[in-house]
């Protein structure tokens, strides 16, 4: 169950598909991974366009997502320096 305390944190809320999946190791951890996402429902946030990157940890162990081109997800996300991320 997810808290209003929760909820409220959290700018954004959206459902998509996986469309691309690019892995740079030069970044910072936690953005080592850059998924592009055609968005298919906003429940929170607002987007400028139906795609958006989502950066994201390469490793499950790191809290980053184990994302696969194709799969549908609902994505919890936050803002950091201006990039979508996930924690």
């Amino acid at each position: 169950a997810i808290s209003v305390r929760d909820y409220n944190s959290i700018p954004y809320i959206f459902s998509g598909t996986v469309k691309d999946i690019i892995i740079d190791q030069q970044q910072k951890f936690d953005k080592q991974k850059r998924v592009l996402v055609t968005v298919d429902e906003v429940f929170k946030g607002a987007f400028n366009s139906d795609s958006v990157y989502v950066y994201t940890a390469i490793s499950d162990a790191s809290c980053g997502l184990p994302m696969q081109p194709n799969q549908q997800w609902v994505i919890w996300a936050y803002l950091d320096d201006n990039d979508i991320t996930t924690h």
